[in-house]
């Protein structure tokens, strides 16, 4: 399982890395927030998606953002950093923390956990193996 997240965790990583490697950087506008409820047996409820509008490559976008949340992190008017890739505006995303690391660090703590639990596993089994042996 460590190796799995491990692998999640650098590609992750290699894609935003990649992305900003590319990325130009605008202003834009948030002009609206998109409520879309969530789907879930466990949670009822949804998020709040930012529609920001901005201009890239000569050409007036408006999209909505992939990271939605409760209560809204944007509010309507709000001017936010766009980045966006070169030639291709339509892969763009709001420049914050969330929006470029988040799958990453999460994805890095549960390699840390797992990578720890064998660990110590293994640790485990060797110390008893030792002892039974004796």
């Amino acid at each position: 399982m460590a190796i799995f997240f491990g692998v999640i965790t650098f590609n992750s990583y290699q894609r935003s890395q990649k992305f900003l490697a590319k990325a130009a950087t605008t202003s834009g506008t948030v002009v609206r927030l998109h409520f879309s409820p969530f789907h879930s047996v466990r949670s009822s409820g949804g998020g709040f998606y930012p529609i920001v509008r901005f201009i890239a490559d000569g050409e007036e976008i408006e999209a909505r953002d992939r990271i939605g949340a409760n209560p809204p992190d944007y509010r309507q008017g709000e001017t936010v950093e766009v980045l966006y890739e070169k030639g291709n505006p339509k892969h763009w995303c709001i420049n914050s923390w969330f929006d470029l690391w988040f799958l990453t660090t999460l994805f890095g703590f549960f390699f840390a956990v797992s990578t720890t639990m064998t660990t110590f596993a293994t640790i485990s089994k060797f110390k008893n193996q030792r002892r039974l042996d004796r």
